[in-house]
């Protein structure tokens, strides 16, 4: 609905720019470069004077919120950036993207500096979710999640509040380098928060120098997870799927700290998803040279319980040993001897089929040469 050669914010209700209607702060509707239709709105510069801000009709406090648009870069120039607080711009920053001239750069977000990257002369992708409900904020660039953060930090940690109210696009790049770019179908999405249910009670056990396992209630509805995380200072996100309410993380490092976060999947086409729920942070432990001597105690983790059939018993050695396994009833007799065999170093797990124990309360032991660890296990059916 816009002419090229025009003015975007002096003939759009919706746009306006950082002065409020500044001229010399507006940017030129083009059709030199078009995703959908034949226009794009054009931003040149290098520190201005460009200055285009969209402000949301009130100022979201709650509510789930997804900002879609599409960006093409000029080769060998940048772009920029950011999502305010308010519809009033100003008061606070919660999200700076700084693209650089050669297809990288980095988003500021939640204090966090994280690298990105983008394709230099084509359309990119860029979405941002935003679930105020449950402060968290998601960046994605072509579809692949970049970083997951606490909304309310703002982009720098600090000073910001649990509310989103606007964006802004500013002639500016990474570095202050020259800034050419182009921006097209920006669509601010109100997301439906009831169709799907949110994971709930989430957990982390099975804890390893290299791995840990997540876990959470199941879902009702929901056909799947998808579980994003990443260390602490170091934000790039990784994502994973699960068809279960558990995923292992494997290739972790030693003495890290990880954050990570899972959204219910309800159906795939189309896409019904829940909005994601932060878990607790969990810390690897540092990793045991071989010469060194540890009195760590053994640990055991049962999944599922109460069980109906099968049951997978979890357990990590610090050293080689002699395992014994048992099923004990309340009366101390021994219902079945699960395992009783030589484990190397590292994590292990065992499968037990409970399909022939009538249900009940029974104990689960685990012995070594040096202790026993006993954990109760339910089987109903």
């Amino acid at each position: 609905s816009y002419t090229a050669g025009s003015l975007l914010a002096a003939n759009s209700a919706l746009w306006t720019t950082w002065s409020g209607g500044t001229a010399s702060e507006d940017a030129l509707v083009s059709d030199a470069q078009a995703y959908s239709e034949s226009n794009s709105v054009y931003i040149v510069g290098n520190t201005g004077p460009t200055d285009l801000v969209l402000p949301f009709p009130s100022d979201y406090t709650s509510g789930v919120y997804e900002l879609k648009m599409k960006m093409y870069i000029v080769i060998g120039k940048g772009a920029y950036f950011n999502l305010q607080q308010s519809a009033v711009p100003g008061i606070a920053w919660m999200l700076e993207v700084y693209f650089d001239n050669a297809g990288g750069g980095n988003a500021l977000a939640g204090g966090a500096t994280i690298p990105i990257s983008y394709n230099p002369g084509t359309w990119n992708d860029i979405k941002v979710s935003v679930d105020l409900n449950n402060d968290l904020a998601v960046l994605y660039i072509n579809s692949a999640s970049v970083y997951n953060w606490q909304w309310s930090l703002g982009a720098t940690g600090t000073g910001a509040q649990k509310m989103w109210g606007g964006m802004n696009i500013f002639a500016y790049a990474f570095n202050a380098q020259d800034a050419e770019f182009y921006v097209d179908d920006v669509v601010l999405s109100k997301l439906a928060v009831n169709d799907c249910p949110q994971p709930i009670e989430l957990f982390v056990s099975n804890l390893t120098s290299t791995s840990a396992k997540v876990q959470w209630n199941v879902a009702p509805g929901a056909i799947g997870y998808k579980i994003f995380y990443h260390q602490d200072g170091n934000p790039a996100g990784i994502k994973k799927s699960s068809s279960g309410n558990s995923k292992k993380l494997g290739n972790l490092l030693p003495n890290t700290t990880y954050k990570w976060a899972v959204q219910s999947i309800c159906a795939n086409q189309p896409l019904i998803a829940s909005p994601f729920t932060m878990g607790p942070d969990f810390t690897t432990p540092p990793l045991r040279l071989l010469n060194e001597q540890v009195n760590a105690p053994l640990e055991a983790g049962i999944f599922p319980n109460p069980a109906s059939d099968n049951t997978t018993i979890s357990f990590s050695l610090y050293d080689a040993s002699p395992i014994t396994i048992r099923l004990i009833d309340l009366n101390g007799k021994v219902i079945d001897e699960i395992s009783n065999a030589m484990y190397p170093e590292g994590s292990h797990q065992v499968t037990f089929n409970s399909s022939d124990v009538p249900s009940g309360l029974y104990l689960l032991q685990l012995a070594t040469n040096k202790e026993v660890v006993t954990s109760k296990l339910v089987i109903e059916r």
